[in-house]
């Protein structure tokens, strides 16, 4: 990754041959794992903000967990040298201290004792799912920090949902809800006890089975045992929707002013702050919380809840109005202006949300009035940010009709939380300047790109475009392939049944769509007597695919899968799992679809669609075909089905071009493969 600021070697305070005791790697590094180490350890201390690139499977969440731990032990080591009081032998014995080989008695050098030294800075590791967040603990347990007493107090965030241990509750359909109504009417008997669990909670690393698991034993709340231990903890483990949700961050009473920030699958982010902060709110929910807004203003005499209640009864009645009106795509400006409400009167009536909500609830609404309560302070929240770049689109879904918010552009978000804390850092295999874009605020020398080669050899990899099957060039455009007589699915099927038989152990096969793939699917179920291999279709609702997948590679498998599905993302399909990966097609999003209609249109507004598109396709390519090669032994084949890969060829990761092969027929690159797998084997 060009451009940004790149720490001189001669700059680094940890050398790379000391890094596995200073760091407390548990094996011995790769030179990029290193690197990477040496930059985080140095960005922390420098920057605000940058972007680090390392391909999958080259350990960079270990690798940023060391560097991290390490920078946090020595801003402790700082501050303790600023009291003379804790310059001292030990935590608690005398001035003598017996090490191995030396006699009891002889005097030691005195050393830092950190153990109560309190910094203002945490680090906050933010991954994409709950899953990953029990990931990234065994990937801690791997360390020495685990066992260490320099290790930071951890703590990790999740929902109600994952931590509640109230039967009755745990299981309900609103958890934040009925969670909510025990814990104000006393009847949850763990709420008000959390001081062992949290103690525990910062003792040592547990991930979130554990606290649950002991919350049960010690009969204390486990999720507000969890909020009680922020303040404590100094490496705080959370899903992107805990930080990217600013109510969510609110509730949770995430401060993010002495933050330093890792946002793991950093290229996810854009999409998941548009995503995150995008929301529909349904007429069908803004008429049921009309209707107990009424019955409230008339059925109860408090001053402060028929005050309230009539704020929203007003809110809900001009929103209904809004609503049966078709437009769209509007700017957030026009729509207050539509819409008949005033923005000062109602900033004022979601700041005081909380407050609002709590009242009502004393008249005991059920949960679909919760769900739209929320819902609907949501969507106002929402357009209340009239300098994000944001669109609104009324419209229907099923019998209902409905208003859509669309976010869509991540940038001013995104700088909102880059400038609340203290530093902000993007890791990803694979990233683009649209990232390094979004710190373009901050000045060069405050902020860091670095970017990494794969730890594997170039002969550990097989690359080659495939651009013609036996008679027809291969193209998969919507146009070609489904052309009646088209022969691109038939010789497309022909091509990967040969290729099963020269490839070993799994198979995984990517397309654009489940659209694509079902049309395909039609075809090759012509050829699917002459597979040497079990055969497997991801359809989207199939949740034992991946596992009966794995457990038949050994005899041979072969997966046809989705770009942007589960199994695109975040899946490891190392070694027998994923000998050969190959992308048919390329996977440019739908420009037809409402959401994409509408990015399109505000981008082609500054000429940014065509850049964005392409990117889009170049990313969803890259993260697929970076599910194989998951360490330094690990080999496979990626073969990119379709012509127009030779002009997007340069796109893909610099580690992968070096192996890229070129045969002229199907019968070289099948002998090619022969000797790649063969050698490669022994």
């Amino acid at each position: 990754m060009e451009g940004g600021f790149k720490f001189p070697v001669d700059a680094y305070k940890i050398k790379s041959e000391q890094v596995k005791s200073d760091f407390k790697f548990p094996f011995n590094p790769y030179a990029i794992q290193v690197g990477l180490m040496e930059d985080v350890y140095q960005a922390l201390t420098k920057c605000n903000g940058g972007v680090f690139e390392s391909p999958t499977g080259t350990g960079k969440s270990l690798s940023i967990i060391c560097s991290a731990f390490a920078w946090l032990r020595d801003s402790k080591i700082e501050e303790a040298k600023k009291d003379p009081e804790l310059y001292r032998v030990s935590r608690s014995s005398p001035r003598l201290l017996p090490v191995a080989n030396v006699p009891y008695g002889v005097p030691q050098e005195p050393k830092l004792v950190t153990e109560g030294v309190r910094i203002k800075d945490k680090i906050l590791y933010l991954t994409r799912t709950h899953s990953q967040i029990s990931q990234l603990v065994q990937e801690i347990k791997k360390t020495a920090w685990s066992e260490s007493e320099d290790c930071p107090k951890v703590t990790l965030l999740a929902s109600r949902k994952h931590y509640c241990i109230k039967e009755g509750v745990k299981n309900s359909g609103d958890v934040d809800k009925e969670c909510y109504s025990a814990r104000d009417s006393n009847e949850c008997e763990f709420y008000s006890r959390n001081d062992q669990l949290k103690k525990s909670i910062l003792q040592s690393v547990k991930d979130i089975e554990e606290v649950v698991a002991e919350g049960m034993s010690c009969s204390e709340c486990p999720y507000y045992s969890m909020k009680a231990a922020i303040e404590e903890a100094e490496f705080i483990v959370a899903p992107y929707s805990s930080i990217i949700n600013p109510k969510v961050r609110q509730n949770l009473g995430i401060n993010l002013e002495n933050m330093h920030l890792f946002i793991d699958e950093g290229h996810n982010i854009s999409g998941q702050i548009e995503s995150c902060l995008s929301m529909q709110l349904q007429q069908s929910q803004i008429k049921t919380l009309k209707n107990f807004l009424e019955q409230a203003v008339n059925s109860d005499n408090r001053e402060s809840l028929i005050h309230s209640a009539s704020q929203l009864l007003k809110v809900t009645e001009e929103l209904l109005v809004f609503s049966e009106k078709e437009f769209g795509p509007i700017s957030v400006e026009y729509f207050w202006e539509a819409c008949n409400l005033s923005l000062t009167e109602t900033r004022k009536l979601v700041n005081k949300q909380k407050k609002v909500i709590n009242t009502l609830r004393t008249l005991g609404f059920k949960i679909k009035v919760s769900k739209s309560l929320q819902n609907l302070f949501e969507f106002l929240g929402s357009v209340l940010n009239t300098e994000f770049d944001a669109k609104i689109i009324t419209g229907k879904k099923g019998n209902s009709r409905v208003l859509n918010y669309y976010l869509l552009s991540p940038y001013q978000p995104f700088k909102e939380i880059l400038d609340s804390c203290k530093s902000v850092f993007l890791i990803g295999g694979t990233m683009t300047e649209e990232h390094k874009d979004l710190f373009r605020h901050l000045p060069d020398n405050k902020k860091v790109f670095s970017s990494f080669e794969h730890v594997i050899p170039p002969e550990n990899l097989f690359l080659s475009v495939i651009s013609k099957g036996e008679t027809e060039t291969f193209e998969f455009k919507y146009q070609n392939y489904t052309n009646p007589e088209s022969k691109l699915f038939p010789e497309l099927s022909s091509l990967v049944i040969e290729l099963a038989r020269v490839v070993p152990g799994g198979m995984v096969c990517f397309f654009p769509s489940y659209k694509v793939i079902g049309l395909f699917r039609k075809t090759f179920e012509n050829f699917s007597s002459q597979a040497v291999k079990t055969v497997f279709f991801d359809d989207g609702k199939d949740t034992s695919l991946l596992e009966r997948y794995k457990e038949a590679c050994e005899e041979g498998a072969l997966l046809f899968t989705v770009c942007r599905g589960k199994l695109s993302e975040g899946i490891d399909f190392k070694d027998n799992f994923g000998r050969c990966i190959i992308m048919v097609g390329l996977p440019y999003l739908n420009p037809n679809e409402s959401l994409i209609k509408v990015k399109k249109e505000h981008l082609e507004e500054t000429n940014r669609w065509n850049k964005f598109y392409q990117n889009d396709c170049n990313q969803t390519i890259n993260q697929s075909i970076g599910r194989a090669i998951r360490h330094a032994n690990d080999y496979a084949a990626v073969l990119l089905i379709d012509a127009r890969h030779e002009k997007s060829l340069e796109e893909r990761p610099s580690w992968m071009l070096k192996s890229r092969r070129e045969f002229s027929d199907l019968q070289e690159l099948c002998l090619g493969l022969i000797e790649f797998y063969s050698t490669l084997a022994n």
